[in-house]
């Protein structure tokens, strides 16, 4: 019954390192040093370790990316316009007629 509870403990330290460590290797937030760190800490501190990574890593969330400038969502007379002499979309256009 011991031999079956310690494997049973062995096997989940083992399975939070790996997704911890996996966790750790897809994050671009850290530099290398800080993640060669990590997994000395997960590795040789198991379950401290891999909760620690855990608290400690940077989700990542995926945001819309767009480089494409001819997308607007104001239409009609509440669009931005700029200034064409200045490029400050905040001047006044009848002050410079």
């Amino acid at each position: 019954m011991a031999l079956a509870l310690t494997l049973i403990v062995v096997a989940i330290a083992i399975i939070l390192n790996i997704i911890a460590a996996r966790r750790v290797a897809k994050s671009s937030y850290y530099e290398s040093n800080q993640k060669r760190a990590q997994y000395w800490l997960i590795w040789l501190l198991p379950i401290v370790g891999a909760t620690l990574a855990f608290a400690l890593a940077k989700e990542e969330k995926s945001e819309r990316v767009t480089t494409d400038l001819t997308e607007s969502r104001v239409e009609g007379d509440a669009s931005i316009r700029l200034d064409s002499a200045t490029g400050n979309p905040f001047s006044d256009h009848a002050s410079h007629d």
